[in-house]
């Protein structure tokens, strides 16, 4: 028996990215379940950023934490937190549409962990030539 996922509808500001997020999700081998419970998350804060009169550039580390702070308070009880976010904001900075950051919990003893993550990460543009190495 095959699960068929719940593909949530992605109002604005984030509309104009979730086909090609769903794509890169597939693309980048989650399965369609995982994938789907990712566009819901995006869904969710695509709401959240319409409601508080933001811009998809206006997504920082710290309005991700008001998001979650938000999130958990709403009683949500799962993607509690801004690493569940890591997917779709490595995304939108792929795209150009928000700003490289390094998320606020790091520690300089993490930035060169983050670092290389920005510069290992299928979603750099170098990375298949370093892959194949």
């Amino acid at each position: 028996m095959t699960t068929v996922p719940c593909w949530a509808r992605v109002c604005l500001p984030l509309a104009p990215y979730a086909d090609g997020y769903r794509a890169e999700l597939e693309r980048l081998g989650y399965t369609p379940l995982t994938a789907a419970a990712h566009v819901r998350l995006m869904a969710h804060l695509s709401r959240w950023l319409a409601r508080e009169g933001l811009e998809t550039s206006e997504l920082t580390p710290a309005t991700v934490d008001t998001y979650f702070v938000y999130r958990r308070a709403a009683g949500y009880v799962n993607e509690r937190t801004a690493r569940a976010l890591r997917p779709l904001v490595g995304y939108l900075q792929h795209l150009g549409v928000v700003s490289a950051w390094v998320p606020a919990a790091a520690t300089t003893r993490w930035s060169s962990y983050w670092s290389a993550i920005a510069t290992t990460s299928p979603l750099s543009e170098d990375w298949p030539k370093r892959r194949s190495r």
